[in-house]
Formats: C-alpha cells, structure tokens, sequence
C-alpha cells in the first residue's frame, strides 16, 4: 500500500475554521491519522486569539505525522 500526501496547510485551515467550537468547548479534541500514526490538537490550542499563533501550534502537531 503507498503511502498518502498529507496536506498540512488544508488541515490546519479546516481546524481553524471551527476555531470557535475549540474556543468555545463546543469540541475538546480532534485527532489526525496519517498512516498508521495519529495526533491529537487540544482545545487549549485554540486558548488565544492570535490566529498565527494558533496555525503554527497546530502546523507544528500534524509535522509530527511525518516522521
């Protein structure tokens, strides 16, 4: 089986589209699998409202799967 492209900016994207749900508590967590590895982002990622910030916590989290 080959392994997939992982596409970190369009997941950071879609994470930070429901930044309100994570803010609010709406969603404590959402995992990432990426061949046969997994990462949680926490909803204390979301704690601040620098939006940079935010991207490069989660940007750096989904890097893990490369590995």
């Amino acid at each position: 089986m080959s392994e997939s492209i992982l596409k970190t900016k369009k997941i950071v994207s879609g994470l930070f589209g429901r930044h309100e749900d994570f803010y609010q508590g709406m969603l404590d967590e959402c995992y990432i699998v990426h061949n046969n590895n997994a990462v949680v982002i926490k909803s204390d990622a979301f704690a601040t409202q620098d939006k940079d910030s935010i991207k490069q916590l989660i940007s750096g989290v989904i890097e893990k799967l490369r590995t």
